[in-house]
């Protein structure tokens, strides 16, 4: 348990010590949809019906799903994809609901089903929960969380979030951004283009090394291959 306490100590530490940064634009990336990000090395981009994982150590990426367009894609907490589709129908009455809410796991199918009165659309999900918000413009603005297991749905207020700007070009006209812990930064300017800002700390420079020392290429044995005997 000590050890362990120590090595968690050491890692937040090296997490905490920034020695270079990257600012790089995403090549084949342009106006995405949504913009997912699970960790300090991968990015996920929703574009039209493709999802793509972009590996910032690579700067390579490819398609690891597909969406309609009116699906919310999510990430699990193992790093699985999830889908949540949505539809909306005109109601007469307050008996009926204008909203449906479709869960859907990696494969697609659906395991959850929830239906909702108000007109609401999915802007985020996990696994626990989707965050939802009212999706015609004229009507009063709200904002819900809907539980996954029960399909509870609460009236919350989300406060806006202040955002760090990281140290980018002053010409570059920010349309989005998005941030994981401080790290990593999506850009997205106004013409679309999409640029990364990546601060690496000493844990990324170390990581290599330690898996490269714990997790070794295996050594092939040699074989005992029958030599043929050569005599004189």
């Amino acid at each position: 348990m000590v050890e362990k306490n120590m090595l968690n100590t050491l890692v937040k530490i090296l997490s905490s010590i920034i020695l270079s940064t990257q600012f790089f634009l995403v090549e084949g990336i342009t106006s995405p949809q949504q913009v997912l990000i699970p960790n300090q090395e991968s990015i996920l981009f929703v574009q039209d019906d493709q999802i793509v994982q972009y590996d910032l150590d690579r700067r390579k990426y490819e398609k690891i799903g597909e969406r309609k367009q009116n699906e919310l894609a999510g990430i699990g907490k193992n790093g699985e994809l999830l889908l949540c589709e949505f539809e909306h129908f005109t109601i007469y009455s307050e008996d009926e609901f204008s909203s449906i809410f479709k869960i859907k796991n990696s494969k697609g199918d659906i395991e959850k089903e929830f239906k909702f009165f108000e007109t609401i659309r999915p802007v985020y999900m996990n696994e626990e929960y989707v965050i939802a918000v009212t999706a015609v413009d004229f009507l009063e603005q709200h904002t819900y969380r809907i539980e996954v297991d029960s399909g509870e749905k609460k009236e919350i207020f989300v406060p806006r979030k202040q955002l760090f700007r990281p140290d980018i070009p002053k010409d570059i006209l920010i349309r989005n951004i998005y941030e994981h812990e401080r790290k990593v930064y999506v850009i997205e300017d106004l013409f679309g283009n999409v640029y990364i800002y990546r601060a690496l700390d000493a844990m990324n420079i170390i990581k290599p090394i330690l898996m490269r020392i714990f997790n070794p290429v295996p050594r092939r044995n040699p074989t005992n291959d029958a030599q043929p005997d050569f005599k004189l």
